[in-house]
């Protein structure tokens, strides 16, 4: 939670806000961690969509 107490933090490296970075370190940011939550859920959309692949069976449907 940033300094607002609303907003995810971000990682900082060098100074600079890091939001891309999904280091084991990066991750305990919530920006950081949402943009991983993001490319997971795209990746299964495209596998899905794209790809027409099945639900995987740990998502409850088939």
């Amino acid at each position: 939670m940033s300094n607002d107490g609303i907003h995810p933090s971000v990682y900082v490296r060098d100074g600079r806000a890091e939001g891309g970075y999904l280091t084991k370190e990066a991750l305990q940011y919530g920006y950081n961690m949402r943009n991983l939550t993001f490319l997971q859920m795209l990746s299964k959309v495209k596998d899905i969509v794209i790809e027409h692949n099945a639900l995987d069976s740990e998502d409850g449907q088939e």
